[in-house]
Parts: structure tokens; sequence; C-alpha cells
């Protein structure tokens, strides 16, 4: 009808976001790649070893919602900023809880953006469409203990994993699946994940190791993260490496493995 169509066109469509900025993708098909990244708050599952719990956890969230306008052009003033890059990563939290998520897609859609989604994999939208999902499939290491307070909503969020994991093999979209694996006992479910139907067959499998490291470590990832930049021609200009620098830098002594 006529109203529901100027409703619609009225609608303020928003996003909930708490982080947006630029740094080099760390893990998987892009590793090495400048990218934007856009964190939205929220998320269905409480893992233990959640390393954005400001977006997931806490009682207090933090974040705000933007109108999808505004941040389309931020997200492109950023990107004038540093030497045009054309990818954007959706990260969260849960981006697949966002309403409008579809929408934004919609809209970023025509600007030059590659898009990836990082998902946890228990929520499917058919009409949520980027370039690339990158599906992190919630191992039972994962779970909160269960005397904890989030562990029945973590069981909870992650009971539809069985069935949106089909779809997401049935859209055709490309994904690559993440893993990160506590123990050696984690394995034998990873593979019954990636055998399943043979659906994970020529995709790229990232397995992430949940531990505290040495800091010297970091450093060979980082020459690792170098090379592969410049094997990919994706270090144009020294301000990627000196950004990818800093990055480790702040991170010193945390020791946390960030992907590999």
């Amino acid at each position: 009808s006529k109203r529901r169509i100027k409703n619609y066109l009225e609608k303020e469509f928003l996003m909930r976001i708490c982080e947006l900025f630029y740094s080099l993708q760390g893990e998987g098909t892009y590793i090495g790649v400048p990218s934007i990244f856009l964190r939205t708050t929220g998320c269905q599952l409480k893992c233990r070893w959640c390393d954005t719990p400001y977006t997931s956890i806490d009682d207090n969230l933090e974040g705000w919602n933007e109108p999808i306008e505004n941040l389309v052009n931020r997200i492109i003033e950023l990107r004038n900023q540093n030497n045009n890059v054309h990818h954007l990563v959706i990260t969260g939290g849960e981006p697949l809880l966002q309403k409008d998520l579809h929408e934004f897609i919609k809209v970023i859609r025509n600007t030059p953006f590659v898009i990836t989604i990082e998902t946890n994999g228990a929520l499917f939208n058919p009409s949520i469409k980027p370039d690339l999902f990158s599906i992190s499939p919630k191992l039972k290491n994962s779970y909160p203990e269960e005397g904890n307070k989030h562990f029945k909503s973590h069981l909870a969020g992650n009971s539809n994993l069985s069935l949106s994991l089909p779809k997401y093999i049935a859209s055709k979209i490309p994904y690559q699946m993440k893993f990160v694996v506590d123990t050696e006992a984690d394995v034998p479910e990873i593979k019954d994940f990636i055998s399943y139907k043979n659906s994970c067959k020529g995709i790229p499998v990232i397995v992430t190791k949940q531990m505290f490291i040495p800091f010297y470590c970091k450093i060979f990832y980082t020459i690792y993260i170098i090379i592969k930049c410049f094997a990919n021609g994706n270090l144009s200009t020294s301000c990627h490496l000196f950004t990818y620098i800093k990055f480790i830098a702040y991170t010193k002594g945390d020791g946390h493995v960030i992907g590999c």
C-alpha cells in the first residue's frame, strides 16, 4: 500500500556499533590486506575467552545507534584518509543480530568495498550477501562453566548452529571457517565440522590457538604478516607497515594470539 511504502521511505535505518577503525586483516583469505573494520554491538553467545567482552558479555555493552547514511559517509571518509582501501570487515559482537544489516549492505554495495562479515554462524539471513562470510563456529571449549550466569544463554544462543551452517553452505556465497583450539581434545569436533557433507573441501580453514605467548612470538608473526603483505602487493606505502607495527606495539605484553 502507499502508506506502507511511505513508512518504509521515512524509516531511519540504524546500526548499533562500538568501533570503526583502519588496520590490516590478521587472518584468513585476506590476511595482510589493509581494511576498515566496523564492529557492531551485541552477541547471543558468551564465550569464556571472548576478546571483545564490551560488545557481548559485559552488563553495560558499549556502543551507539548510528543512522546508516551517516555511517556509510564516515566509512568513506575513513577510506579516503587511508589510501582508498577497498576492504570492509563487519565484525562484532555478532553482526547478524543487527536488524538493519541487510539495509546497510544494500547501501554499502554502491561503494568499491569488498565486504567480509565475521559471524559465529549460529544465525543466518538470506537477504545478507557479502563477498565473504568468515564463519567461526564455537566449539564446546567456548562454553562458560555450568555455574556461570551466562552458561544457559550461551547454550541457547548456539543451539541453531546445526541448522544455520548448512544454509551458509547452500547460499553459494564464498566462505571460510575459523576455529579456536584450546586443547588437542578439540580436534575431533573440528573434523566433524569440516567434514560436513565434504562441504569444506577447497575452502580456507583457519585454526587459532587459544593461549598466551611471549611477545617475541608475536614478532615472528608480524614478520610473517609483512612478508605476506609484500607478496600480495598490499603494502603499497610505508603507512600500512607503520600501522601494523603500531598495532602490535599497542598490544605488547598481552600475549594474545589474534589469528594464524
